[in-house]
């Protein structure tokens, strides 16, 4: 067998451990895990039961695929049928579209889609992270082992659902495309990952930017307005969509409403605590990394392409200044420092192995129960 095959095999077995850990701390069975309201980012997942339920009581004509809620709000009301529910327009058509043609009908259902999502999600950072470091490094398995018990990852890939959680395996393939094709990726397939990045998340938008920039800074022009395209076309299509049954005008006023409402709001209490224990994170992350990488030419050798895909992953954390209070609430912000932080990760303990291998594996360990441990004592 194959070291890639035996490494993919690795982490399915992992994978199933944290299926696992999920199951006697929150539980598959229906009926179970309501204590999870304490952590608040279950309202996600409830806003795409609720829209899945109103697509099975109407007809396509009726409900045409919008997001709907019926929680009440700044939201502009549209009426079916004898029934008034909130258009939400702060989630894109694709984040209930997608769920609900894969079969997604109850709970259960949605838990399922969320790990199969996590699983590929996975798979790929296996192979970004590969990809820079070689299939001969440990860091690889090692940081996906991370992602995989990631404290996070263990609720938010479980019992919540999120547009960045369905967009990041398009994320996560664009990186690893420009990881190893570098400024000769093809055109199509950045512009299609491109495009439904941007299409199910917002962040979406940022990450391209970032793509766009990658591309200008190579001098390939054209790839670079081809990625611009597709995510104009991607902004255009919930314009024309939500159009269907309010102006455009009424729309763009609902996004700012929101965009209000989830920035503006106690800005730097979140600010301070929460993001700013993130980055200060990262940041340390950062240096360590730099310090361990000193003088070592062998992994400086492709040192300036390692730097563009984390510069490229780190573009969607500038969205936490402008939603901090939404981040906060929701988590959405760890969420979004993950694979970057993972990317820094990588070389410290590729460059760390290399002199204390017992060191680096004894490390990770402590991080994967620690994350273990405070998600069994939260849930």
């Amino acid at each position: 067998m194959k070291k890639t095959s035996k490494d993919i095999l690795t982490i399915f077995i992992f994978f199933l451990l944290s299926i696992a850990l999920r199951y006697y701390s929150t539980s598959f069975r229906l009926g179970c895990g309501e204590h999870v309201w304490i952590y608040p980012n279950r309202d996600t997942k409830i806003h795409v039961l609720f829209n899945i339920d109103i697509y099975q009581k109407y007809s396509i004509e009726e409900h045409k695929f919008l997001c709907y809620h019926g929680g009440g709000g700044p939201f502009i009301q549209i009426k079916i049928r004898d029934t008034v529910y909130d258009l939400y327009t702060s989630f894109n058509p694709p984040l209930f579209l997608i769920p609900y043609f894969l079969g997604v009908r109850d709970e259960n259902d949605l838990k399922c889609f969320n790990l199969s999502l996590h699983f590929l999600s996975a798979v790929l950072i296996y192979f970004l992270i590969s990809t820079l470091l070689g299939k001969k490094s440990i860091s690889p398995i090692l940081c996906t082992v991370l992602y995989i018990f990631n404290f996070n990852m263990l609720h938010y890939c479980y019992e919540a659902y999120w547009g960045h959680q369905l967009a990041q395996p398009f994320f996560l393939a664009l990186l690893y495309l420009v990881a190893r094709k570098g400024d000769e990726a093809k055109i199509f397939p950045c512009c299609i990952l491109s495009f439904f990045a941007c299409w199910i998340a917002w962040t979406g938008y940022l990450f391209t930017f970032g793509i766009f920039i990658f591309f200008i800074r190579f001098k390939k022009i054209k790839k670079a307005f081809a990625v611009a395209v597709s995510a104009i076309i991607a902004i255009l299509l919930p314009i024309l969509h939500f159009g269907l049954v309010i102006t455009l005008p009424e729309y763009i006023q609902s996004l700012l409403n929101r965009a209000n409402v989830r920035g503006g709001s106690g800005f730097f209490f979140f600010l301070l605590n929460d993001i700013f224990i993130e980055y200060s994170l990262l940041i340390f992350t950062l240096l360590a990394t730099s310090f361990f990488l000193k003088n070592r030419k062998s992994i400086l050798v492709s040192f300036r392409q390692k730097i563009a895909i984390f510069l490229i992953a780190s573009v969607p954390l500038l969205e936490l200044f402008f939603l901090a209070n939404h981040d906060w609430y929701y988590g959405f912000g760890r969420i979004k420092i993950i694979i970057p932080f993972l990317l820094l990760a990588s070389l410290f303990l590729d460059a760390l192995y290399e002199e204390k291998p017992k060191t680096t594996v004894t490390i990770t360990g402590i991080v994967i129960v620690a994350n273990c441990l405070y998600y069994c004592i939260i849930f």
